[in-house]
């Protein structure tokens, strides 16, 4: 089996657990590919991220679609992506080796901005889209289509598109629902939402949901899972539907709900 390895190497503890990792691996015949980024030919079995949740999705989106399941490992601040915690890396990799272990596959988000008639840019995100005033003081108004049809205008600080996985993160800080990431659903949070009946919504994801910015007076960003991001401008139309595109995950016999318990209890 090889093994690419995606480490968060700032982290002290990250980099002082490579060496033991690495002994393992030649222990247990594996080969490995450190580092393995985006610009690595070489063909991987696995993909093994040390870090947090935002290492889980950078990998994620440079793995889209490319059948190469990703083994996620908790050594940050964040873990309800990254649930494989340090003590346990060798027994689940021992049942990868074993092919004992839970494979999950999940849905990607498309993300397609279209200022006029020009597509300006196209994301494919994990968690969630995230459609939000800057840091000037002052609200933006949204208009929020579900399927073709207007929904809602939102003035406020923004808007979260977000799929059941990234109902955990962003999503929640505002206030939306936990999700199982089993569910075929989209989510949509507002934020900050001056309206009193403004209140998150779950679709099918056979829908698709449309932000327009109609006023941001020039200070309104697209955020893909925190990490990517483009200026928007008044009338252009954030459009966020499920992908065709999957990500695989290896994970180990935590359940959903042991997941939850274990970070709300």
């Amino acid at each position: 089996m090889i093994i690419g390895i995606i480490a968060n190497m700032k982290k002290q503890q990250i980099r002082a657990f490579i060496p033991e990792l690495l002994t393992w691996m030649k222990a247990n015949r594996c080969r490995y590919v450190l580092p393995y980024t985006s610009g690595t030919n070489k063909r991987i079995d696995i993909a093994l991220t040390l870090g947090g949740d935002g290492m889980v999705l950078k990998t994620a989106r440079m793995l889209a679609g490319k059948n190469i399941p990703i083994l996620p490992v908790h050594m940050g601040t964040l873990g309800f992506l990254a649930s494989v915690k340090k003590t346990q890396v060798f027994d689940v990799l021992g049942d990868v080796l074993k092919k004992k272990i839970s494979v999950t596959k999940i849905s990607m988000l498309n993300v397609k901005v279209t200022r006029g008639k020009r597509v300006v840019k196209q994301y494919v995100a994990l968690n969630d889209a995230v459609v939000r005033v800057g840091d000037v003081a002052r609200a933006v108004v949204v208009e929020v289509r579900i399927g073709g049809e207007k929904y809602i205008n939102f003035t406020g600080d923004g808007v979260i598109i977000s799929s059941p996985v990234g109902s955990s993160a962003y999503a929640l800080a505002a206030g939306g629902p936990v999700v199982s990431p089993s569910a075929k659903v989209l989510l949509l949070t507002p934020l900050a939402a001056h309206k009193l009946t403004a209140r998150p919504v779950v679709v099918e994801d056979a829908e698709y949901i449309e932000s327009i910015v109609l006023d941001d007076a020039g200070n309104t960003s697209l955020t893909i899972d925190g990490q990517e991001s483009i200026k928007l401008r008044n009338n252009d139309v954030v459009r966020v539907e499920k992908s065709k595109k999957t990500v695989t995950f290896l994970r180990s016999v935590n359940t959903f709900l042991e997941t939850l318990r274990s970070k709300f209890g």
